[in-house]
């Protein structure tokens, strides 16, 4: 098989270019999801909501399909004898790729999890908590009363934001058992598989052992002895006879 045959099976491109269509889309969505969060308000602007969370699971996605890429060209840079296609310069290329992503990753990660995105959430939450007020501060007269009353607010928005981010985390968990669900029953099928055809070489094994049996049954009668041993024997030395034939004919 040629290099370039050889190149053209290689996993990784199929891998890296979807990798790298999910950071262009990635890159697309963050820049409607920063107008959203500079120019609405986050708690009340549904689409805000579900782009940041389906954004957050799309760039978990891209940077677990990252860690497998670089597993590969760790595994490639470790055994270098066994990917002669792979070229040193296509192996630095590759890595280039990596860093390149995870930065576009990281940055991703901090426009939908950073301080500053959490701060303006927080500011959004409290605002929107403002409009249950009874007049205008849950009905505080005095300036510690007023205090008291930012406090639980900014309290309660907090609780909420870790409740949301909760949801995410058990979403993201049951994600990642169905994935894991995916992989038993896939492993399960190959042991399946793997057992029936087990199953299949003792039933052949069996079959041969006794027609071994037979045939050497057959030959003790034919050489009125019972002794595996002297048949086994004899055999061995019919067999080389014949070799020693052989070798005067044509030698």
């Amino acid at each position: 098989m040629s290099l370039n045959s050889v190149a053209s099976h290689d996993p990784f491109y199929a891998v890296r270019d979807e990798v790298s269509a999910k950071i262009e889309y990635i890159k697309v969505r963050l820049e409607r999801f920063q107008d959203l969060l500079n120019n609405t308000n986050t708690a009340q602007n549904r689409d805000f909501q579900d782009l940041r969370k389906g954004l957050t699971k799309e760039v978990k996605g891209a940077d677990a399909q990252l860690r497998d890429l670089r597993r590969t060209v760790e595994y490639v840079e470790n055994n270098r004898d066994s990917f002669a296609h792979i070229d040193n310069a296509e192996l630095s290329e590759r890595k280039t790729f990596l860093s390149d992503s995870k930065q576009v990753l990281l940055r991703a990660s901090d426009a939908l999890d950073g301080q500053q995105t959490k701060e303006k959430m927080a500011q959004d939450d409290r605002s929107e908590m403002a409009k249950y007020r009874s007049k205008g501060d849950l009905g505080a007269r005095t300036e510690v009363e007023r205090d008291n009353t930012e406090h639980i607010l900014d309290h309660q928005s907090r609780v909420r934001m870790q409740l949301a981010r909760q949801d995410e985390d058990l979403e993201e968990l049951g994600t990642h058992v169905e994935r894991v669900g995916e992989t038993a029953t896939v492993i399960n099928e190959e042991l399946r598989s793997q057992n029936r055809l087990l199953t299949a070489l003792d039933d052949d094994m069996d079959e041969a052992t006794e027609s071994m049996n037979f045939v050497m049954g057959r030959l003790g009668k034919l050489l009125k002895t019972k002794s595996k041993c002297q048949i086994w024997t004899i055999l061995l030395l019919s067999f080389i006879l014949i070799i020693l034939v052989l070798m005067l004919i044509y030698v």
